[in-house]
């Protein structure tokens, strides 16, 4: 339960919806110290999660350690970040990998773009990555995949440390966006990651649907591309026709997987998606779904308010 705390408090899960386990079972040290790391770049929402473990320890009989009101002080006129302003966030996937981010976890779109937040559909594909490369299901030498509508990057990170588990062979992977803004944060979360932006085997590169093409070696192929993937792309009408070409010209390019989470937030959205396959005769299927409330048993953390999450898998007749 305390590792659970730590994780939440990382992914800056809303105050209200923290769980605090007992005061007795709590690792004062290692919470402290979590606590000033977070402090660097969000000082208020420590400050919040203070006063209610202080209201804890007051309705126990333990105390908690001194150092800990010491640092209260320290931050007690600390404001709430700037909405725009970037949050450094840490994601716990699974219990092996965790990822840092920068984005503003607070804002649905800004400058422009919806981009600079992880939305929960990322979080949902990551998961089913992992648990179909641990059943074997996905070939466990993957060479090379590309995403597409990264925003924050976080589920090519995810799939890149993933993949380094075996060392026995090469990959890359294809980080791409429609928002040239964007790969500059990209390739900041890449380096909190430790993830060279120099590697060869990482290209950042922009990629508009219906207007940029996909990576090729010869015109006529894709450049060994294995997996196409992409999270919550499907958010507004406007985009679907545009995403749409996209996978027509990945299946003329013999792709031979396209996964696509969408978070169901609108019934008309979804069903435009699925209606403009059909009508292009594209193969696909839901091949795995999260139902709204559904209680999560990884340390992420999912709000009781999101909507239902779809894994579409697309695929040459």
């Amino acid at each position: 339960m305390e590792d659970l705390l730590i994780a939440n408090l990382k992914q800056r899960v809303f105050i209200k919806n923290l769980i605090i386990p007992n005061t007795n079972l709590i690792n004062e040290s290692k919470l402290l110290s979590t606590l000033k790391s977070i402090s660097l770049t969000n000082p208020y929402y420590v400050k919040q999660f203070l006063e209610i473990l202080f209201q804890n320890y007051n309705n126990s009989e333990l105390n908690l350690q001194d150092e800990f009101y010491e640092f209260f002080i320290k931050i007690l006129n600390s404001k709430p970040i700037d909405s725009n302003k970037l949050d450094l966030i840490t994601y716990s996937i699974t219990q092996d990998i965790s990822i840092d981010l920068n984005e503003t976890p607070r804002i649905i779109s800004g400058q422009g773009t919806t981009g600079l937040r992880t939305w929960e559909a990322s979080f949902y594909l990551c998961e089913y990555l992992y648990n179909r490369y641990n059943n074997s299901q996905i070939d466990n030498k993957l060479r090379y995949g590309l995403e597409l509508g990264a925003g924050t990057g976080l589920v090519s990170i995810f799939l890149w440390k993933l993949l380094q588990n075996d060392k026995s062979f090469d990959k890359k992977l294809y980080i791409t966006d429609g928002d040239s803004n964007l790969l500059e944060n990209l390739s900041q979360n890449l380096k909190l990651n430790n993830i060279s932006i120099e590697n060869e085997q990482i290209k950042l590169q922009r990629l508009w649907w219906g207007i940029d093409e996909i990576p090729t070696s010869d015109g006529n192929k894709a450049d060994n591309i294995e997996l196409i993937y992409a999270a919550d792309v499907t958010y507004d009408i406007s985009v679907i026709p545009d995403l749409i070409k996209c996978i027509i010209q990945a299946l003329k390019l013999e792709i031979p997987e396209i996964l696509i989470a969408a978070t169901i937030r609108n019934e008309q959205t979804i069903n435009f998606f699925e209606n403009c396959l059909i009508e292009q005769q594209i193969n696909w299927s839901i091949v795995s779904e999260r139902k709204q409330g559904t209680k999560s048993y990884s340390t992420i953390w999912y709000s009781p308010e999101t909507p239902d999450i779809r894994v579409y898998r697309i695929v040459k007749y």
